[in-house]
């Protein structure tokens, strides 16, 4: 999925309050650190997996989009190319 990849390049230091945003719990986090502890793109690519497994398999952009936009997270600048589907 073209959005995954996306966020696994760009989504940088702030990835851990985008997953909280989410729902993705820190226990859940810290698990897919342990799993993956020299990648940081695999970390975000696990993360990801995993919350759209607990969303009923589906990928919602608009949950994407204003979590990004989130006060914690403040990445509009993604935010605007996933809505805008310019990626």
């Amino acid at each position: 999925m073209k959005e995954i990849n996306f966020l696994m390049k760009n989504l940088g230091r702030e990835w851990r309050f985008f997953m909280r945003t989410l729902g993705v719990t820190d226990g859940d986090m810290m698990s897919v650190e342990q799993d993956h502890p020299r990648s940081l793109r695999d970390q975000i690519y696990q993360c990801l997996v995993l919350w759209i497994s607990n969303n009923g398999g589906q990928f919602d952009r608009g949950r994407i989009v204003a979590a990004l936009r989130d006060s914690a997270v403040e990445r509009y600048d993604l935010a605007g190319r996933i809505q805008d589907c310019d990626i």
